[in-house]
C-alpha cells in the first residue's frame, strides 16, 4: 500500500463492522510505529501519540499515478473539471459524473458518485454527501473534495478501509457547488462572500473607497495611509504589524487602514469603505428557519440555481444518511444547530453528533462544537437558512461544516487566545509571524510605498488574503486533505448498513414450505440515523419483499412493513450492555408451484438496499 508516515491518522483495518470509535486509543508507543488498538468494531491504527496537527510530508503516502492533483494551486473551474472527467476515464467501474444543474452564469455544478458497480448499485448502497466551496473564496474546501475523490479511487483494492467502503457505500462529492464565485475569486484580484448575483441596489458612491488591485500583483493587500487622527499605530515589537491605537496615545505616527483600492469621485474629504458589489450569501438561503433580516439571504429560500440544485440532489437520493460540506478558515468541525442551544436537541441525536465527531476531533486536530455554542458572536441574532441546519432539521441526516484551515493552532497558539470576530491581540499576532517566519513562508507582503493615484504616497503590504488568511497555505495542503478525507471515511463507516444475515428454509408439509429471513443492521447508527428524521417522517419503515414465479404467500404479506434497527452504537451507550436491537426476523409460509428459488428484498433507505436468491428445490 505504500510508506504510512507515523503520527498520521491513515486507514483502518476492518473486520466485519467499519466504524471504530476512538475511545480505546493508546496514546503511548515506542517511536517509529504503528500499533493497532482492537475496539468493539474492528482495529484502529493509532499514532505514536496524541497530535494536534498529524502533518504528512511530500511524497510519504504513497498514491498511484492513476490519478493525481497539485498541491502548489487551486485550480479554475476549466482544470477541476478536467480532473474529474480523468477520475472517470480511469477508473469507468467506480466513477462517474453529471451535471446536477446549472449556476448563475451557466456553469455545470458537477456531482461525482463513486462506488464500485461490481458490488450492486449505487442508490442500493448507504450514501454520503461531501461538498466544498459554497462560498466563492473558501477554495481549500474544493481541494479536499477533491483528494478525497483521488483517496478513494487509487487506494480502493488498495486499503482494507476503502476498499470496503467503496465496496458497500457510496459517495457522492460535489467539490464546487458555487463554481461562478470561486471562479471570479480565482481569476483576478476580487474577494467575495458567494454568488456573482449583483446587488441590484449597488450603486457606487462618492467618497467611498472600493477594492481594487492598484499595484497589479494580484493580491488584494492592506493599504496604510499617514493620518494624525488614524487609529492603528506601528508594532515597536515588529515594524510589520499594525495594532490599534491606545486611549492615551496622544503623539506620534498614526495610520488609517483600508483595502487597497481606489476612491469613487473622490473630492478629498472624508473616506467610506463602500458596501460591497455581491452581497448574496448563498449559505442563508435554504429553508431551514429562512428569514428575509438574514444577511445575504436572498429574495426567498432556495431563489438561487446553485441551493435549488443541492436541495433537490439530496432529496433525489433518499440513501444519503451522512453529509459533510467544507469552508474555511478557523479550524473547527460545525454541528448543529445554528439557531438553538444544545439542551433544546434530540438527547440522542446529540450523543450521535459527539461520537462521531469523536473521531474527526482525534483525527483532524480540531474539535466538534454547534454553531449556535462555538461560532455565534452574538446569541442574539443567530445564522438563519443555513445549509447544514436544513440537512438536519429537515431531512435528519446527521451532518457537519468543517472550517478547514488553522493557522493558529499550527503557531502554537490557543484557540481561547483567538477572538471570535474582535481584532487580534499583539501578543498572538506576533507569534503568528514568528511562527511564519520559522516555516519559511511567503506570505506577508512587506510594506512599500505606492504612488496613489488620488492620494498620494501610501504604503501597500500586509498578509496575503486569499493563500494565507482565507486559505490554507500550500506548504499544508496536502496535509489538510489528508486528514479531513479519513474524516470523511469515519463518518462513513458509521452510516447503517442493512443485511440478509441469513436465510432459512424449512418444507412444513408437502409443497407448503416456511422462510424465515434475519435481517441485521450491521451498522454503528440505527437505520433512521436520527431521532430527528423519524420525528419529520424523513425515514420510511424498512420494507421487506418476496418475489417469485410459481409460488403463493399463504401467510405473511409480500410486501411487508419491518421496525428500524438499533446501530451497535446503542450497546456502547447502555451501561448495563444491553446488546442493540439490531435484527429482526421476516417469515413467509409459501405455497410452491414448482418454483425453483424466490427473490427477497429488504429496502431500507439510508442503510441501504439488500437482496438475495434463495433455492427451494
Amino acid at each position: 500500500m505504500g510508506t504510512i508516515l507515523p503520527g498520521a491518522y491513515h486507514s483502518f483495518e476492518v473486520t466485519e463492522l467499519a466504524f471504530t470509535p476512538y475511545d480505546a486509543a493508546v496514546d503511548a508507543r515506542p517511536p517509529g510505529g504503528l500499533k493497532a488498538a482492537k475496539t468493539a468494531g474492528g482495529f484502529c491504527r493509532l499514532p505514536e501519540k496524541k497530535l494536534q496537527h498529524p502533518t504528512i510530508n511530500e511524497g510519504e503516502i504513497a498514491i498511484t499515478d492513476q490519478l493525481s492533483m497539485s498541491f502548489d494551486r487551486f485550480y479554475t473551474y476549466d482544470e477541476l473539471t478536467d480532473f474529474l472527467r480523468a477520475a472517470c476515464e480511469e477508473h469507468p467501474d467506480l466513477a462517474d459524473m453529471e451535471s446536477i444543474g446549472k449556476s448563475y452564469e451557466g456553469r455545470d455544478i458537477w456531482a461525482m458518485t463513486l462506488t464500485n458497480r461490481k458490488t450492486g448499485m449505487p442508490e442500493d448502497k448507504p450514501g454520503m454527501y461531501i461538498d466544498g466551496n459554497i462560498h466563492a473564496g473558501e477554495v481549500t474546501g474544493c481541494a479536499v473534495c477533491m483528494y478525497t475523490v483521488q483517496y478513494l479511487l487509487n487506494e480502493h483494492g488498495q486499503d482494507d478501509l476503502v476498499t470496503h467502503l467503496m465496496d458497500t457505500r457510496t459517495f457522492y462529492i460535489l467539490p464546487r457547488v458555487n463554481p461562478d464565485g470561486a471562479e471570479l475569486y480565482l481569476t483576478s484580484s476580487q474577494m467575495l462572500r458567494s454568488s456573482v448575483r449583483p446587488n441590484p441596489r449597488f450603486r457606487m458612491k462618492d467618497n467611498h473607497l472600493y477594492p481594487e488591485d492598484i499595484d497589479d500583483n494580484n493580491e488584494l493587500l492592506t493599504m496604510r495611509v499617514k493620518d494624525p487622527d488614524g487609529t492603528h499605530k506601528i508594532s515597536e515589537k515588529d515594524p510589520r504589524l499594525m495594532i490599534p491605537r491606545e486611549p492615551d496615545d496622544v503623539s506620534g505616527t498614526y495610520y488609517s487602514l483600508y483595502p487597497e483600492g481606489t476612491i469613487h469621485n473622490y473630492d478629498g474629504g472624508e473616506i467610506r469603505v463602500g458596501p460591497p458589489k455581491w452581497d448574496l450569501d448563498i449559505n442563508r438561503n435554504f429553508p431551514a428557519d429562512w428569514k428575509p433580516t438574514q444577511s445575504g439571504a436572498g429574495k426567498y429560500p432556495l431563489s438561487e440555481p446553485e441551493t435549488r440544485a443541492m436541495v433537490d440532489f439530496i432529496l433525489e437520493h433518499d440513501n444519503i444518511a451522512s453529509l459533510q460540506a467544507y469552508h474555511t478558515f478557523a479550524g473547527i468541525i460545525l454541528r448543529p444547530s445554528c439557531t438553538r442551544p444544545d439542551h433544546e436537541m434530540n438527547s440522542d441525536d446529540l450523543r450521535a453528533f459527539e461520537r462521531v465527531g469523536a473521531a474527526g476531533e482525534k483525527t483532524t486536530g480540531y474539535p466538534v462544537k454547534s454553531v449556535y455554542h462555538g461560532f455565534t458572536r452574538d446569541r442574539g441574532t443567530p445564522r438563519h437558512g443555513v445549509f447544514m441546519d436544513w440537512v438536519y432539521e429537515h431531512l435528519g441526516i446527521l451532518g457537519y461544516s468543517t472550517e478547514l484551515w488553522d493557522k493558529y493552532s499550527l503557531a502554537g497558539i490557543e484557540k481561547d487566545e483567538v477572538p471570535f470576530g474582535e481584532p487580534i491581540p499583539e501578543r498572538v499576532m506576533l507569534q503568528l509571524l514568528e511562527w511564519h517566519d520559522a516555516e519559511g513562508l511567503d506570505s506577508f507582503v512587506p510594506w512599500h510605498t505606492f504612488d496613489h493615484p488620488q492620494l498620494g504616497e501610501v504604503e501597500l503590504g500586509g498578509f496575503k488574503r486569499k493563500t494565507f488568511g482565507q486559505n490554507t497555505h500550500f506548504k499544508f495542503l496536502r496535509d489538510e486533505c489528508h486528514r479531513n478525507t479519513i474524516f470523511n471515511l469515519q463518518q462513513a463507516s458509521s452510516m447503517p448498513q442493512i443485511a440478509l444475515q441469513d436465510v432459512q428454509v424449512e418444507e412444513v408439509a408437502p409443497g407448503i414450505v416456511r422462510l424465515d429471513a434475519h435481517i441485521k443492521n450491521r451498522g454503528y447508527l440505527p437505520t433512521y440515523v436520527t431521532e430527528k428524521a423519524r420525528e419529520v417522517d424523513a425515514v420510511k419503515p424498512i420494507e421487506a419483499e418476496i418475489a417469485g414465479e410459481g409460488i403463493r404467500v399463504l401467510r405473511g404479506d409480500a410486501q411487508t412493513e419491518v421496525e428500524h434497527l438499533e446501530g451497535y452504537a446503542a450497546a456502547g451507550e447502555d451501561r448495563y450492555g444491553r446488546p442493540p436491537d439490531n435484527h429482526r426476523r421476516v417469515s413467509w409460509i409459501l405455497q410452491n408451484r414448482d418454483a425453483k428459488d424466490v427473490q427477497i428484498t429488504v429496502r431500507a433507505g439510508r442503510a441501504g438496499t439488500a437482496r438475495t436468491t434463495v433455492q427451494l428445490q
